[in-house]
């Protein structure tokens, strides 16, 4: 996510000012990625992620916050639930015999903070981590890692539905891994294993839920759901077949863009109506001059899914066999999950 946050510095609203990071590998972590930020500045080491390097780290990021900017976190890791609250447990977790429970992050405490941070424009809060159950956990009395004071119900006049937080699971439910390609440009790339939600997430804010909007292609979270994007993209990746179910714990009202996508590619979910006959046609898309852009043969029963340019001109799907032939007009103006095709 650092990557994609550091590529992507431009596409951002507003552009990136700072990036704060914090990796705890697991020794002889081998195989992951070895991101762009270790390497633009390898005479500063990455610090893990402990209870008291979280909160330097946080303090020095709301620091910085200036007018009119959005704040971005990303955390993942081991999680649990407590009293509604995503919480996400640190590195040095178990260490200190007074207080073993003490290195943990709640999210949820944090995000709330920020409606009332009157000087952020948005904030945007993602966690991929497990949301399962310790009855240990819940009944400990530690509040965790802070860096700023959560949000005081005399201060709630303050508050401003700004604010999202998507959690890669509901409450009692686990998270999963999956394969990740080293190369994303390259299908044979060697793979190694990180957060599904992760995966969609990148996916997602790399144009996957790109729409246009005031004359732009934008990822706007307020106004589109992001998490109903996020479970149909899940379901492209055919071989992931456990639970998922991301769910946003705070939304937003207020709409702001978060990223102004140059080149997005979005996806497109075509099924025949009735489904039962979806084997017996091939299919093709033409664009707005009637050029086939791509086609899909006989004897697929299952959703045909695919990626194309979007477009704000008129798109042509069209279903044929050796009897029948049937066609109808969309606009890929964002992604679509549900396009059908009358061939009854």
């Amino acid at each position: 996510m650092a990557d994609w946050l550091y590529v992507n510095r431009d596409a951002l609203t507003p552009k990136l000012a700072s990036i704060h990071l914090l990796v705890t590998d697991p020794e002889e972590d081998y195989d992951r990625i070895p991101y762009i930020l270790q390497h633009l500045v390898p005479e500063k080491p990455v610090h893990r992620a402990t209870k008291e390097t979280v909160e330097l780290a946080g303090r020095d990021w709301v620091a910085s916050f200036g007018e009119g900017d959005s704040a971005f976190c990303f955390i993942s890791g081991h999680g649990a639930v407590r009293a509604g609250d995503a919480v996400v447990f640190l590195s040095d977790l178990n260490t200190d015999d007074t207080d073993p429970w003490g290195a943990h992050f709640n999210i949820t405490e944090v995000a709330t903070a920020f409606k009332a941070k009157s000087i952020l424009n948005a904030a945007y809060f993602f966690v991929d981590a497990c949301q399962e159950f310790s009855s240990e956990f819940v009944l400990s009395n530690s509040h965790g890692a802070r860096f700023i004071r959560p949000l005081h119900p005399f201060k709630l006049h303050e508050a401003r539905e700004k604010v999202l937080l998507i959690s890669a699971a509901a409450e009692g439910l686990r998270a999963f891994e999956g394969d990740w390609p080293q190369d994303r440009r390259q299908q044979a790339a060697k793979t190694i294993t990180i957060g599904r939600f992760t995966q969609v997430l990148i996916d997602a804010l790399d144009g996957a839920s790109a729409r246009f909007d005031n004359g732009k292609w934008i990822i706007d979270t307020g106004r589109w759901k992001l998490q109903s994007d996020l479970r149909f993209l899940y379901g492209r990746r055919q071989s992931w077949s456990e639970r998922f179910e991301p769910v946003t714990l705070i939304d937003q009202n207020n709409f702001f863009p978060l990223v102004i996508s140059p080149n997005p590619r979005i996806p497109i979910f075509v099924l025949t109506d009735p489904e039962r006959l979806m084997a017996s046609y091939r299919l093709h898309v033409h664009d707005d001059k009637r050029a086939r852009l791509l086609s899909c043969p006989l004897g697929r029963s299952t959703t045909w899914m695919f990626e194309i340019s979007p477009s704000t001109r008129p798109h042509y799907l069209i279903a044929e066999n050796d009897m029948w032939r049937h066609e109808t007009e969309f606009a890929p103006t964002g992604p679509i999950f549900n396009q059908r095709i009358s061939v009854s």
